[in-house]
């Protein structure tokens, strides 16, 4: 064999060996991988042995939401819990499948922010799910009962987790039987402000939030007014020297709730300046005021005391005539 047939052979050789240590390098490190597709955290384990977390979730309210967590240990136990305070303290979760490797939610509105995790036990081992968080679309504060003065401005507020939501304010004056629209400032936002007068005493109030095609309906809220139900009336007291049997004049005011005084006052020079009056009935909601001549054209309001809070009536005219009997009618 000369020398050139020698030299072939052993690059082919050498080649024929490379070859094959490549290839068993390859296989070696090959041996113990698995598809990309076969990585993903739901089918390989941590080191705690679960194989998928919890996932965060965006759900609408009144709606259904689960939270899943898969393990590989053997005779797992679960048990579900939230937290309202970032994780601080939690509380077992009474919701169906809290037991269970899902555990599936009544959403509402208040659930928002909640953190969700899962105790997962095998044997003597405990293990803890991460964190999953629970956003709510939806309402997140109920407007709340409100009690206002006649003549202040006023009104009810509504906060969402919903960006981009619609509302509309509505009112009954039947408990709730039909709603009309309010016509008031704001009655297309999350706060409607309200020209509060003594006619909306006992009104109901809600707020239709619209997202999308789900509409969702606030709490009915009631609306109290302290003032007056009935305003005192101007009086026409005609005397009649011959019949002066009665001269009295008579005011009245009535008011939506229970005050804790009345004081009746006069004016003598248009409403510039009040006296307290002596009449009976000063502080009563019902005067009864003696007429003479001097009181011709007087003014006449009551003050009403709730707490610290003091309204004024509308003002009511005495108008004093002294005539005859023939006079009378005519």
């Amino acid at each position: 064999m000369n020398k050139k047939k020698v030299l072939i052979i052993i690059s082919i050789s050498v080649a024929v060996v490379i070859i094959i240590l490549l290839a068993v390098i390859l296989i070696l490190s090959g041996k113990d991988k698995k598809p990309s597709s076969e990585l993903s955290s739901e089918q390989v384990a941590d080191d705690s042995g679960i194989l998928a977390q919890p996932a965060d979730i965006t759900a609408l309210a009144e709606t259904k939401a689960s939270f899943s967590v898969k393990t590989n240990l053997p005779d797992p136990s679960f048990q579900w819990q939230y937290s309202k305070d970032d994780g601080e303290n939690w509380t077992d979760s009474p919701s169906s499948g809290n037991t269970k490797d899902t555990v599936t939610i009544n959403v509402v509105a208040s659930m928002d922010g909640r953190l969700y995790r899962c105790l997962i036990t095998s044997g003597d081992q405990e293990v803890e799910t991460k964190y999953a968080l629970l956003t709510v679309k939806g309402i997140k504060t109920q407007p709340t009962d409100l009690m206002a003065f006649e003549g202040e401005l006023n009104g009810f507020h509504i906060e969402t987790t919903v960006e981009g939501a619609k509302y509309q304010w509505q009112y009954s004056k039947d408990e709730g039987k039909s709603w009309i629209d309010s016509p008031s400032s704001g009655n297309k936002t999350d706060t409607v402000s309200i020209n509060i007068i003594s006619s909306m005493n006992g009104r109901l109030y809600r707020c239709l939030v619209t997202y999308g095609d789900k509409v969702y309906e606030s709490e009915e809220v009631r609306l109290t007014v302290y003032g007056f139900k009935t305003q005192p009336a101007s009086q026409t007291v005609f005397r009649d020297e011959k019949f002066p049997k009665d001269n009295t004049a008579r005011f009245l005011v009535e008011t939506t709730m229970e005050t804790d005084g009345y004081q009746w006052q006069y004016s003598e020079d248009g409403g510039n300046t009040w006296n307290d009056a002596p009449s009976e009935g000063a502080n009563t909601q019902r005067l009864l005021v003696r007429t003479n001549d001097s009181m011709n054209d007087r003014l006449y309001r009551c003050l009403v005391t709730y707490g610290k809070i003091t309204l004024s009536s509308e003002y009511a005219n005495l108008i004093f005539k002294e005539v005859v009997s023939s006079d009378i009618g005519q």
